[in-house]
């Protein structure tokens, strides 16, 4: 068995180095995870895309159900994809411009 023997102040400053360490560690982890996921889909709630939609609730709840723009649920919320939005958003000008 090895014996350490610390001040108060020595104990201190190793744990604190180490735990700081630990911390900046874990962070990076969660920052990379994040940043990955981020960069694969953005997800966006309900009230943003009837905002970028400018439609309302119902509308958005009746094209969820009709498939026009898919929701999916994540942990009990439902949540659609940027990138699908913007598809749709693209195709509704597409329609408007050709009715003209």
């Amino acid at each position: 068995m090895i014996s350490v023997n610390f001040n108060v102040k020595e104990l201190e400053a190793f744990l604190d180095f180490h735990i700081d360490k630990a911390i900046s560690k874990a962070i990076a982890a969660i920052e990379k995870r994040y940043t990955t996921a981020k960069q694969q889909e953005d997800w966006l709630t309900r009230k943003e895309v009837i905002a970028i939609l400018g439609i309302s609730m119902p509308t958005l709840s009746a094209w969820s159900k009709d498939g026009t723009i898919p929701g999916y649920r994540i942990g009990g919320l439902v949540r659609y994809k940027r990138s699908e939005i913007d598809a749709a958003l693209k195709q509704m000008r597409t329609s408007n411009s050709r009715k003209r």
